[in-house]
């Protein structure tokens, strides 16, 4: 797991230039408080954060694309996700101290800026590793018809995965609610992310187990025969 986290940490150091709209990022909270709209800072810097970080996602974009090479390693799909994201949320983690300053004038105490700060930069991160890995365009589906022309449903949804994660946990602190709100809807949002509820996982191993009961029956029913 180690050796990932370092090969994902090397392969982000080799381009620097990937930190750029992370440090761009880090300008619309103090942009949105200057412009008096300090009560949807949380939810636009998680959105602006969001964006900042899916290029820092690329080992996590692999893994969770490439299903043959993710078989190859001892891990199971979630601690990959997991191993896959530490370089993100060490930024994350940076951008949220950096971003405190600007959170001071939603609350009246200011010990309540840095868990603002950081729930809205745990929203941008799960943002972006929702967006990674969203299941691709099923072209095989049905279609719906659109002025458009023939549309796959799922293009409806992929085209707000993200955005909902950032809506979901910042919502809250938009409509003056408590932060810890917020952060118990992160850490379920993370539960999701992370994999522990994959509904293909879940068909494939009902298949298995299908498979395997089927076979015991036959065996069971081949013993009788004899």
């Amino acid at each position: 797991m180690d050796a990932l986290i370092r090969r994902d940490l090397s392969r982000v150091l080799r381009t620097p230039s990937v930190f750029l709209p992370v440090l761009v990022s880090l300008v619309v909270p103090y942009a949105t408080v200057a412009l008096g709209a300090g009560a949807f800072s949380p939810l636009l810097s998680g959105l602006a954060l969001f964006g900042a970080l899916i290029p820092l996602q690329g080992m996590l974009r692999v893994l969770t694309r490439t299903a043959g090479l993710a078989r190859c390693f001892p891990f199971t799909g979630p601690e990959l996700r997991k191993a896959s994201i530490v370089v993100s949320v060490g930024v994350a983690v940076i951008w949220g101290f950096l971003a405190t300053p600007a959170f001071t004038s939603l609350r009246e105490s200011p010990l309540d800026a840095v868990p603002i700060a950081m729930v809205t930069a745990a929203a941008g991160l799960f943002g972006a590793v929702r967006w990674i890995t969203a299941k691709p365009i099923d072209f095989g589906a049905p279609m719906v018809a659109t002025q458009a022309g023939a549309m796959p449903t799922g293009m409806f949804t992929n085209a707000v995965k993200g955005f909902e994660v950032v809506l979901i946990i910042t919502g809250p602190m938009v409509f003056g609610l408590t932060w810890i709100i917020s952060a118990v809807l992160a850490a379920i949002v993370y539960w999701f992310v992370m994999g522990n509820f994959d509904m293909d996982a879940l068909r494939e191993q009902q298949e298995q187990q299908r498979k395997e009961l089927e076979k015991a029956r036959a065996e069971k029913a081949r013993q009788r025969g004899r």
